[in-house]
């Protein structure tokens, strides 16, 4: 789970540079990549912007929010002209080849606490909202609410 208002407040407050923000979120990526693990970019109530700040080709690139650009379910080559192979490192390859078998589970989702009336505008510069499929989650679950 990459929380982006916990990495916001880490830059602002400089507990953490950019760029050592930026490497961990490629980390991220390849950890889940390699263990075809949801990647969840739990952004709660911020508009963490990826696309200006956290986002680069050869790291955390935009494409991850693109699911045409997913490699689920195929291998990357660290020299591989993918979007997201340019995040691998040597050192992430180095035992299989400078390959990375991407498992077919592996996909990105992206949460926010922002309403359906809201959320294109306090998002739409922060995230590449045209590569997202946005879903409004609301009302109860098998009775959840009535329980509580």
């Amino acid at each position: 789970i990459i929380d982006a208002k916990k990495i916001v407040f880490e830059v602002r407050t400089n507990a953490v540079d950019i760029e050592s923000a930026r490497e961990q979120l490629r980390k991220d990526l390849v950890n889940a990549m390699r263990w075809g693990h949801t990647l969840v970019v739990r952004m709660a109530n911020t508009a963490a912007d990826f696309v200006g700040s956290y986002c680069r080709a050869d790291g955390f690139p935009k494409e991850v929010f693109q699911f045409g650009a997913l490699p689920a379910g195929k291998d990357l080559d660290i020299s591989g002209p993918e979007p997201l192979a340019k995040a691998l490192r040597a050192s992430d390859v180095a035992k299989s080849g400078g390959r990375l078998s991407v498992p077919s589970t592996f996909r990105v989702i992206v949460t926010s606490h922002f309403s359906s009336d809201s959320f294109a505008q306090l998002l739409g510069t922060s995230i590449p909202l045209p590569f997202l499929q946005p879903i409004d989650v609301y009302g109860s679950i098998g009775g959840v609410e009535e329980a509580a």
